[in-house]
């Protein structure tokens, strides 16, 4: 890759620890939080959280990939490494399929919605100016493909910061934090003047959706 965005966070409290971006070095690390992109596969595990939270599926239902081809509203989905046949729901994240046939069961409005609660479409109130919110667009603006490109993280774009919240909610049992550059702000004497408290800015989904999913991401 020719660039990069690195943030380091504490899903406990939202503290961002360290942000990066290369080319650039630390000068331009406002482009984790100014600049989205279209984060493909890293979007699945909020897709099966979805499923999850809506009870559409567990992790042990499967669905049929066939040759790890997937046919919808006249486009082809491809997946890189086609593993072939019945895939879990869990087998699916783990080898990142693309043939995501158990998301069909999530109405527009639902789909939505959970990604909305990750974060996704609107800016973190992380309060610096510039922020971006990226695209997540409202279920009546979609296309008969959008739901299963949306599934694998496509017809959405993002920023770091909001990825980086995201997976931070999944680490943090579920609850979404609001992201912090300063912990505290001290006079000359040392005495603290402003302590800034971690902020929980809503309980995604139940801590038991959460216990599902992070075995098989790490």
């Amino acid at each position: 890759a020719k660039r990069g965005d690195l943030l380091i966070t504490d899903p406990r409290t939202g503290e961002i620890l360290a942000m990066v971006s290369l080319p650039g070095g630390a000068t331009s690390g406002l482009a984790a939080l100014t600049t989205p992109y279209e984060p493909g596969s890293t979007l699945k595990p909020f897709t099966v959280a979805a499923i999850l939270n809506e009870g559409v599926a567990t992790m042990g239902d499967s669905a049929d990939t066939g040759a790890g081809q997937w046919r919808v509203a006249g486009r082809t989905l491809h997946d890189v490494h086609p593993k072939g046949g019945y895939l879990t729901l869990a087998e699916a994240l783990r080898y990142s399929s693309n043939v995501a046939k158990l998301a069909q069961g999530l109405t527009p409005a639902e789909q939505y919605e959970n990604l909305r609660d990750f974060g996704f479409g609107v800016i973190t109130g992380i309060g610096i100016p510039g922020e971006a919110s990226g695209i997540l667009r409202r279920p009546d603006r979609w296309s008969a493909q959008s739901a299963a490109s949306l599934a694998i993280g496509y017809e959405i774009s993002v920023t770091p910061l909001q990825m980086a919240m995201a997976y931070g909610a999944l680490a943090n049992g579920g609850k979404l934090m609001e992201p912090r550059l300063i912990r505290e702000v001290r006079d000359r004497r040392g005495r603290v003047v402003t302590r800034n408290r971690p902020r929980v800015v809503r309980r995604v989904v139940p801590k038991s959706v959460t216990r599902e999913i992070t075995p098989v991401l790490v």
